[in-house]
């Protein structure tokens, strides 16, 4: 596996440069693209197909073959509901027609919802990675607990701890995060404003159908009270 390190990560405010946190190429030339999105996005969704799209399209350069094009895999893991009406948390989506036939297997969209991982005992290599995903920052490395202990996650804590020792990555990580924290405050709260707003905008048409109601049911009380009164008058009027 080879890791092709993208530019400097920038993901700030006045940032328009879209930088993935991981790419790689394995033995046999497919792309992987990993994205940790803490954000919740609204264009989040499309955003998957953009960035996975562009990870097949650069395979490829003018004058090369088609056929140079090797699968694509690009993998999200994200700390918001993507799919609020399915409760799995793990996703794969594919090209393929309304009779589930695949157009090319030519790798897909990996999406990991992590707020709906719930892993208590390990029993595969996915519900390892799952729980390493979920629980990771809470894990001492010095003292693992038993599902750690294979090959491949002892390497990716000797990982995670190198990288915690490189200062200057461990706050360029601890920045975005920072960032991406105020970013989802400040989103949550346009939100609560925004239902709050349409809350009271229905609750405002409310009482105005209401009031429109009331405003025609008094109507037609007050035609039906002068009718009375104009038949009463003509009753009286034939009496004498």
């Amino acid at each position: 596996m080879e890791l092709l390190n993208p530019a400097r990560e920038r993901e700030f405010a006045n940032d328009k440069m879209h930088i993935v946190d991981v790419k790689a190429r394995d033995t046999t030339s497919r792309m992987f693209q990993v994205e940790i999105q803490m954000l919740r996005k609204r264009d989040l969704r499309y955003r998957m197909i953009y960035c996975w799209s562009d990870l097949y399209a650069k395979q490829v350069v003018s004058g090369d073959h088609y056929d140079k094009l090797q699968p694509a895999y690009s993998i999200w893991l994200v700390n918001s509901v993507v799919t609020p009406h399915d409760p799995l948390p793990i996703h794969r989506y594919k090209l393929r027609d309304e009779s589930n036939q695949t157009l090319v297997e030519h790798g897909g969209i990996w999406v990991i919802e992590l707020n709906k991982c719930k892993v208590g005992d390990v029993a595969n290599e996915q519900q390892r990675w799952l729980k390493l995903f979920v629980e990771g920052d809470t894990l001492n490395d010095v003292n693992l607990p038993e599902w750690m202990h294979t090959p491949e996650m002892r390497k990716a804590m000797t990982v995670l701890h190198n990288f915690s020792e490189k200062e200057e990555n461990y706050h360029i990580y601890a920045s975005r995060l920072d960032y991406q924290r105020v970013q989802w405050t400040l989103e949550n709260d346009a939100l609560e404003s925004k239902a709050d707003a349409e809350k009271a905008r229905q609750e405002a048409e409310l009482a105005k159908r209401k009031a429109t109601q009331a405003q025609r049911k008094a109507a037609l009380v007050v035609q039906q009270l002068q009718a009375a009164q104009e038949e009463i008058a003509r009753l009286k009027s034939a009496q004498r």
